[in-house]
């Protein structure tokens, strides 16, 4: 006859190792692992689609390189000037300036009027060209100038004094001419050649002011630079005259 086995009570000697159970907090933490590995994975930072107009210092999360210090230097430089108004001291010595080489302008023609009266035998015929709205415009100056100074004066006063001041460096006379030349927006007006009288000095100080421009820009540049040279004489005399009232001036007494 067989025997019947009995079951052996847990925790007895005889029964098998129980399993531990899990506990509450272990249950909930397998129960969000299961949900978190059903969900899709999301794509790293490397695996996302990039757009190729991104710069790459921000695809790669990486700062833009900081401009070097001399750049800086030079773009506050330069902001600089561009803000910053010329000084009040370097206006005022400018003006200073201008105001001298004006006023010499004035008594170079007034000394051009006394030599011509009483030393004729320094003064000699030199060719002598010039634009036509420029001689129009000396006209206009002498008739001025016959009324404050109560004298007769010539064309040849006014370019005496013009062509002494052309300056000897070739590079400087060139730039006259630039600058004369550059107020039109095609070419310069038509010129009117004629021989005048101007002092012999005056005539040695032209032709070799002459040659040296010749040698730099050939042959073109010599009638314009009478005129460029006349054209700031009035210029200057016209500035004069608006910071100082004319006077009648005997010349011969002066």
């Amino acid at each position: 006859m067989a025997l019947k086995r009995q079951p052996v009570l847990d925790g007895t000697y005889g029964a098998p190792a129980a399993e531990d159970k899990p506990t509450t907090e272990q249950r909930s933490a397998a129960a969000v692992e299961t949900k978190v590995d059903r969900e899709p994975a999301l794509p790293n930072e490397s695996q996302r689609p990039v757009d190729e107009s991104t710069p790459t210092e921000q695809i790669l999360d990486v700062p833009a390189a900081a401009p070097d210090r001399t750049e800086r230097v030079a773009k506050a430089d330069r902001a600089a000037s561009v803000e910053r108004p010329t000084p009040l001291r370097t206006v005022a010595k400018n003006r200073r300036a201008q105001t001298r080489v004006d006023e010499l302008a004035r008594t170079a023609v007034e000394e051009s009027f006394r030599s011509a009266k009483r030393k004729p035998k320094e003064w000699g015929s030199a060719p002598i060209r010039i634009a036509t709205t420029v001689k129009d415009r000396l006209a206009a100056r002498r008739a001025l100038d016959e009324e404050a100074y109560g004298v007769k004066f010539a064309e040849t006063h006014y370019m005496d004094a013009a062509l002494a001041r052309v300056p000897e460096d070739p590079a400087v006379a060139i730039d006259w001419v630039e600058r004369y030349l550059d107020g039109f927006p095609l070419k310069a007006p038509a010129t009117v050649g004629t021989t005048g009288r101007v002092r012999t000095s005056t005539i040695e100080h032209l032709e070799k002011v002459t040659r040296a421009v010749r040698m730099k820009a050939g042959y073109g540049f010599i009638g314009h630079l009478q005129t460029a040279a006349l054209e700031r004489l009035l210029d200057s005399l016209d500035r004069w005259d608006a910071e100082n009232q004319s006077q009648v001036v005997d010349l011969d007494e002066a």
